[in-house]
């Protein structure tokens, strides 16, 4: 990620986002622990400050997940816990800690430490002596401790395999050590003009990525994600050509459009469109017009989703502005969008006349374009758009075709489509009165889901689904069925309907 220069020449931390899409991807790699064990959260707090540039303090408060205010009221309570005097720590003390402004006093580092289950080497406050081996010999040294990392934590044929996150003799666990060395060896061997083949490499990187919306459950693609945009960022940051410099902005446009897409399958809506924005100042600056034209449909999208139809017919009218007349995958998504947000609106005529020009738009798109991808466009995806827009309009004859063609042409794989057919299915059947139909068609879709497929769009819809039923609707058994499924249907537990 580029890191701003403040007035003193120093450069600035990153965006606490990038923070806390670094915690995301190490808890999730690590199973997304209830209680993060302190050795795991000591190196999202070394990565922290490492690839984000916070202080070490401030690095250890963003790892733990805490707010100042949280991180107040946790020291209070150590200090309750272990019968320490009270001293009635403040928010703009912790604050000031956090700048450099003032240094906690030593009773004040103990507490800290303590709070952190770490000392005050790594949180900053002290310096460590150890020698260091001298500049001009650093790969021979890395390549070392690469070595001294393999005899130390490479399990034993004799014996048990230590654990990745136990502490060395130098306190640092294997994960901290291959960080590290990630980061020296790249700080190395990285800094030279960008290849050809690496450049094809981003690309195909974003290629699977978008290939895998259609398959790949959103918090496993949102933490695959956050590494390549991390890595990809700190890359536009160097030198390039402006071609090669072109190339990365397009890139970076379409991963931040992927990012938009997976938090909208996790219901964040709101940071959804915070990314579709990047995706669009990205695109714009690539200056490349479908790039332009599809980060704009995914900005309707987002709006779309927030509830905001007005602004999702604008920026889905922008989009297909952008195209002109080159019909592209950009222009047609943007068009069926159009047509749900008026048919969400009551506008039949606009909706049905958008859906007309989608389908002539998508009988002119060029065939490369059918494959199952965030970045293409085909015949079950407008099925799936044409139905929703029936749906809205309560024509649930018309929906009914449409949403039966776009479940004969989605491949089973396809789960999250799939889903969303289903479920304006049963609205539709909901339309018709027939109540016991339109829950049984949820629980069972629910039922044939894997746990973390039960996304919050997901869990969020069977939410909706519900509240368009009556209080005597909902106490019928297949309601309550439902009901009762979806309080455990999220993997998180928790969903904003």
């Amino acid at each position: 990620m580029t890191r701003a220069t403040a007035a003193d020449g120093q450069p600035m931390p990153h965006e606490l986002t990038c923070a806390s899409s670094i915690r995301v991807r190490e808890l999730l790699a690590a199973g997304d622990p209830t209680e993060p064990d302190p050795t795991l959260l000591h190196h999202i707090a070394h990565t922290i400050h490492e690839h984000c540039g916070h202080p070490p303090l401030k690095a250890h408060r963003l790892a733990w997940g805490w707010t100042p205010k949280q991180a107040t009221t946790a020291l209070d309570a150590l200090s309750n816990q272990h019968q320490l005097p009270k001293r009635g720590i403040t928010q703009r003390s912790w604050h000031q800690w956090e700048a450099g402004t003032y240094r906690p006093d030593d009773d004040y580092l103990d507490r800290i430490a303590r709070l952190f289950h770490t000392n005050i080497i790594k949180l900053g406050y002290a310096t460590d002596h150890t020698a260091v081996p001298a500049a001009s010999s650093r790969l021979h040294s890395r390549l070392a401790l690469a070595r001294r990392a393999q005899n130390s934590w490479l399990p034993d044929p004799s014996g048990d395999p230590g654990p990745v996150d136990s502490a060395g003799e130098d306190g640092l666990s294997l994960m901290d050590r291959l960080v590290r060395l990630r980061h020296g060896v790249g700080s190395l061997v990285g800094e030279g003009a960008m290849t050809a083949v690496a450049l094809d490499d981003w690309e195909q990187a974003v290629v699977t990525h978008g290939q895998a919306t259609r398959y790949q459950p959103p918090a496993r693609l949102l933490a695959d994600l956050s590494v390549d945009f991390g890595e990809l960022q700190e890359r536009i940051a160097r030198p390039h050509t402006l071609s090669t410099l072109r190339r990365l902005t397009v890139v970076a446009a379409q991963m931040a459009g992927l990012v938009s897409l997976t938090l909208l399958e996790l219901n964040e809506n709101a940071e959804a469109r915070h990314w579709a924005r990047v995706a669009r100042n990205a695109a714009d600056e690539a200056g490349d017009p479908a790039t332009r034209t599809w980060v704009r449909a995914q900005q309707a999208y987002a709006d779309y989703y927030s509830g905001n139809l007005h602004a999702a017919l604008h920026a889905a009218q922008a989009a297909q502005a952008v195209a002109g007349r080159k019909i592209c995958v950009g222009s047609v998504l943007a068009a069926t969008l159009e047509a749900r947000a008026h048919a969400a609106l009551g506008r039949h005529t606009d909706a049905c006349d958008t859906l007309q020009r989608a389908q002539l738009a998508l009988e002119h798109l060029d065939p490369d374009a059918d494959t199952p991808s965030a970045f293409s466009y085909n015949e079950a995806q407008l099925r799936f758009h044409e139905g929703n827009a029936y749906t809205h309009l309560r024509d649930t004859a018309s929906a009914w075709a449409a949403q039966q063609r776009a479940l004969e042409l989605y491949p089973d794989s396809d789960y999250l489509d799939r889903s969303l057919v289903r479920f304006d299915r049963a609205t539709c059947l909901v339309h018709d009165g027939d109540i016991a139909s339109a829950m049984s068609i949820a629980v069972d879709l629910l039922l044939g889901l894997a746990h973390e497929q039960r996304s919050e769009m997901i869990v969020a819809r069977g939410h909706r689904l519900l509240a368009q039923l009556t209080p005597r609707q909902r106490q019928i058994e297949p309601a309550r069925d439902l009901r009762e499924l979806l309080m455990t249907a999220h993997p998180q537990g928790k969903v904003k309907p």
